[in-house]
């Protein structure tokens, strides 16, 4: 292989790396809910958990939610109601 090509050794490429807004390196993780749950009570337990383990952390460590479906969730439903009561004053 050193007729055709220079052979160097280097070390393996990193994965699992996340980045956040172009600020460095992060940890990251994915709150898994289970098929046929309440969307909207575990968002609330896991903001009643993340709340509770503020105190826990060091200093300069923070919980940074990314996506959260909670706003989504109560704007549907804000809809719906509003449509189902507009619906039944027509009827």
């Amino acid at each position: 292989i050193n007729d055709v090509a220079q052979v160097v050794e280097s070390p393996l490429m990193r994965r699992g790396i996340a980045e956040l807004n172009g600020n460095g390196e992060t940890v990251g993780g994915i709150i898994v809910m289970r098929y046929g749950e309440n969307a909207k009570a575990t968002i609330d337990a896991v903001k009643a958990k993340q709340d509770s383990l503020k105190a826990s952390l060091p200093e300069g460590v923070n919980i940074v939610p990314v996506y959260d479906r909670s706003t989504l969730i109560d704007k549907s439903v804000d809809t719906l109601t509003n449509k189902l009561v507009e619906e039944l004053l027509v009827v």
